[in-house]
């Protein structure tokens, strides 16, 4: 890929001519380079082709130093020129920039390793003196603290502001002209994605990107990119934006990483619930067992000590039991598919038939559609609500409805009752392991059903949330996504 214009090179000198090629394609690659050494060699050079560079030696013995500049900014008035000169009289660079020079290069070693930066320099301030760009908007743009450049339509590099060079670790915006944008994008898939955009024409070209800075280091910018049409004497450039987003990507990290230890930290207190409930079910067991037989060896009189034992062992193992089943649910693997609720609200129903009958509970519900859902975890998040339900219905006979209401979105499943109701105050507290608003002695229970809810509707994608007022029933409400289900 050239990034140059076509670059003609004017000297009557074989050896200077091939020298001056040779440096300028060792800069910049395959360039397109054309020579003329006379008046004739000129004449057709200039009829050939526009060219953007003009590397040209000032003093000629065929046509005089001021002379040669007027005909070449007549017949090429965008190209870029820069004299090429033996150096052995000092007035000629000041008058050479004075005749509408852009640059400056003695033929000596010294003077020949500045070839590139005098090039991207003359074609730099060559395209400002050519747009003819506002003062005051040029003053704003090169104050400005975010890096600001015009590319032309494959993306290499015109014109840039010094914050944008200093971003890059350049002394000048200057030393950026020609480069391509391709350049400084340090992955390959960025390159292959930012030269995808530019060739379908995209209307913005936006991506996140480590760039090389020219010390060898690199550093993560944002581009924003925007084509701007052709209009006349401008061809199509892009006009681009580079913001320094290092802080940025850095507390991003952080924040990864602190991310992955919290997970960690919960999957280690996960395994830890899962392994001491589990370990403690057994000999816990045995001790209950255990403090039963002496209750019976000591017959229908049992000291109160011993009674107060055998009821915190039953207590506790409902709790390590509770605990336990929770964590198989954080361990097993959702298994989603279509569930028919209407089915699921049936096996609900026959699990709990025998306090349906002791309460005489009257249990409705609207036609439920299917979802896509874990089944199991759908069957207990249900029977909990209802079991809840029932427990908490106090004097009167429970009434238990069950709905479904539909949205672009999701489904909201609600369960309402006509119980003890809760006060809104503790609406948040319900739902978290062994939060009881009721002593064991008023309502059994183990205080992590709830909590079993809520964590099956989380795992889902969606939430549960209570709307309750002391004696006046609560209605649980739970949300499950519906994209999901649209992908069946």
């Amino acid at each position: 890929m050239k990034h140059l214009p076509p670059i003609l090179v004017i000297d009557d000198n074989q050896h200077d001519r091939d020298l001056l090629s040779l440096v300028i394609k060792g800069a910049f690659g395959d360039v397109a380079i054309d020579t003329a050494d006379d008046a004739a060699s000129l004449t057709r050079a200039l009829a050939d082709r526009p060219y953007g560079l003009v590397m040209t030696e000032f003093t000629l013995p065929w046509i005089a130093g001021d002379q040669l500049m007027d005909l070449l900014r007549e017949r090429l008035p965008e190209a870029a020129i820069v004299v090429v000169t033996g150096g052995d009289d000092p007035e000629v660079a000041p008058l050479a920039l004075r005749s509408g020079a852009d640059g400056f290069v003695t033929k000596d070693p010294q003077g020949l390793t500045t070839v590139e930066e005098v090039i991207r320099t003359a074609l730099y301030w060559s395209r400002r003196r050519r747009t003819k760009e506002d003062t005051a908007s040029r003053r704003i743009v090169d104050g400005l603290p975010i890096g600001v450049f015009v590319a032309d339509d494959r993306g290499v590099i015109l014109d840039a502001n010094p914050a944008l060079a200093t971003m890059l670790g350049h002394q000048r915006p200057a030393d950026l002209a020609h480069r391509p944008i391709q350049h400084f994008l340090v992955d390959p898939a960025a390159i292959q994605g930012f030269e995808a955009a530019i060739a379908t024409g995209s209307p913005v070209v936006e991506l996140e990107a480590e760039l090389h800075r020219r010390d060898g280091t690199t550093l993560w910018a944002r581009l924003r990119m925007r084509p701007a049409p052709p209009s006349k004497g401008m061809p199509a450039r892009l006009n681009g934006l580079v913001e320094d987003i290092g802080d940025y990507r850095r507390a991003l990290g952080e924040l990864e990483h602190r991310s992955h230890d919290l997970d960690q930290s919960a999957k280690d207190l996960e395994e830890l619930a899962y392994v001491v409930s589990h370990d403690l079910q057994q000999p816990l067991g045995v001790l209950a067992r255990a403090l039963d037989q002496i209750g019976a060896d000591a017959g229908a009189v049992s000291p109160v000590p011993l009674s107060q034992a055998r009821r915190g062992a039953a207590a506790l193992e409902r709790m390590l039991g509770s605990v336990l089943r929770l964590t198989r649910l954080e361990r097993q693997d959702l298994d989603l598919g279509q569930v028919d609720l209407e089915r699921v609200v049936g096996r609900v129903l026959d699990l709990l038939e025998a306090e349906i009958e002791g309460s005489g509970a009257d249990i409705s519900f609207d036609e439920l559609p299917k979802i896509i859902a874990d089944e199991g975890q759908m069957e207990q998040l249900l029977h909990n609500l209802v079991s809840n339900a029932i427990k908490f219905s106090g004097d009167s006979q429970p009434r238990i409805h069950i709905s479904a209401t539909e949205s672009a979105k999701e489904w909201r499943l609600t369960v309402s009752d006509n119980g003890i109701g809760i006060d809104p105050a503790a609406t948040d507290r319900v739902f978290k392991m062994f939060q009881r608003l009721h002593t064991q002695e008023e309502i059994p229970g183990s205080g992590i059903g709830l909590a079993v809810c809520r964590r099956i509707a989380n795992r889902h994608g969606g939430k549960i949330w209570v709307e309750s007022r002391p004696d006046d029933g609560s209605a649980f409400h739970i949300t499950i996504p519906r994209e999901e289900s649209e992908q069946q």
